[in-house]
């Protein structure tokens, strides 16, 4: 018999418990089946019935995969009128394809040991609503298999940059550092987040022997504590980012905004067409910033450009929480970089979670003047974050050179400095 393997979770900070609400099977995901699976579905007679008649069970994806098929708005096929997957309904949840079951839970292999990270695209991980996730031990201890299965061998670590690897075990150190400035609550959450990327910057530009084996612990506790020091200090001067940031940073939040569905790949070609040639024309008036914000999503406020652009002060303590929580989450699980990440290098990975903090006020902005607000409040921050959350590592659309490339251009520590004092003040 197996040996458990050894399940690492958050701390109970982290709450969960699903509220039944169905928004995960509405939102358009790739949900990717294995032949096992399909013909189990296939079996049980769901094609028979006539609200399934000329629609197919599985379609071919992007990447040639067979992904279950969608509605025309993106929700799943067998999403019941009561917002209850139907499969889970009549057969159980063990009848589902494998791909739903975690969610909103990723699995990370970490070495020999499996971390849970989390979606913060689902209404309840958001919320904190629940149960706190060492409660929910058990259910993904059985789920834990299926990320690393008996036989493979343990993952490599990702390169922590450029030319160097560090073991799984440094790179938990240095998250940890990451965790303990995010944590700090002596701090705003704006120079939390200010150290963080100063860290980034440092540790890009470190010297390798102060990296590995015993010099790193003691190299990071003396950094992290200038760091504090000196954001404590820093006045947070409100400066506009440099030339070609923002119109750069304005197409990042575009993409990040946009809802790409497998439905699409099965419309027609002048519809296709039509959608191209509506996503050049946001593209323009995202690079150019003029007039309004482009409808790139539906349920985005009509709002104009210069609006987001007025200081806004620093986010409350009630919205310190939430952002502080999702970063936590992410940066404990190591799920920002490696395999969580389009298999980027530790650094790197770290550069693009902490670019989604201005990205995150920018859309809590975006909510709160649609709302007639002069400032943001923790709903409009927990609106923007499932809005960042969802293709944040997953998109095929971010993971394309050009758009890898743009976020090292936005990460670059002047730039992502910057960006944060602009947006997080």
């Amino acid at each position: 018999m197996r040996k458990p393997i050894s399940l690492y979770l958050p701390p109970g900070f982290q709450r969960y418990d699903c509220q039944l609400c169905g928004a995960c099977c509405r939102a358009g995901f790739a949900v990717v089946t294995t032949e096992e699976e399909r013909e189990r579905i296939r079996a049980q007679g769901w094609e028979q019935l006539p609200e399934f008649q000329g629609k197919k069970l599985f379609v071919r994806g992007p990447g040639g995969e067979y992904v279950v098929g969608q509605r025309e708005d993106g929700a799943c096929l067998f999403l019941g009128d009561d917002g209850l997957c139907r499969i889970h309904a009549k057969y159980g949840e063990d009848a589902k394809p494998f791909a739903c079951r975690p969610y909103p839970f990723i699995l990370l292999p970490v070495g020999g040991e499996v971390r849970a990270s989390l979606r913060f695209d689902c209404p309840a991980v958001v919320a904190n609503e629940g149960r706190p996730l060492p409660q929910h031990r058990a259910h993904l201890q059985a789920l834990a298999a299926h990320a690393l299965p008996k036989g493979a061998r343990a993952p490599a670590p990702p390169p922590f940059r450029d030319g160097l690897t560090l073991e799984w075990h440094e790179l938990c150190l240095v998250a940890a550092a990451f965790d303990r400035l995010v944590a700090t609550e002596s701090l705003d959450i704006t120079r939390r987040l200010l150290a963080c990327a100063d860290l980034v910057g440092l540790l890009q530009q470190a010297k390798i022997e102060d990296l590995k084996g015993r010099k790193l612990e003691g190299f990071l506790g003396n950094l992290t504590r200038w760091l504090k020091e000196g954001v404590a200090a820093n006045p947070l001067e409100r400066k506009r980012p440099a030339a070609g940031v923002l119109p750069m940073f304005r197409q990042a939040a575009g993409l990040y905004a946009r809802l790409d569905r497998i439905a699409e790949t099965q419309e027609s070609v002048a519809t296709r067409l039509a959608r191209v040639a509506r996503r050049l024309s946001h593209a323009v008036r995202l690079l150019g910033g003029w007039g309004m914000v482009p409808p790139v999503r539906e349920g985005l406020p009509r709002v104009r450009w210069s609006a987001l652009e007025r200081p806004f002060g620093i986010p409350d303590a009630e919205c310190a929480e939430v952002l502080a929580r999702y970063y936590r989450v992410k940066l404990d699980a190591l799920g920002f970089c490696g395999r969580a990440m389009y298999g980027w290098p530790f650094l790197e990975g770290a550069g693009a979670l902490f670019h989604t903090y201005p990205l995150i006020l920018w859309f809590a902005r975006l909510f709160a003047i649609g709302k007639g607000k002069e400032r943001v409040d923790a709903e409009d921050v927990r609106q923007a974050i499932r809005v960042v959350d969802r293709p944040h590592g997953t998109s095929v659309a971010l993971s394309m050179r050009t758009e890898r490339l743009r976020l090292r251009f936005l990460s670059q520590y002047e730039n992502l400095s910057t960006l944060i004092i602009w947006y997080g003040t």
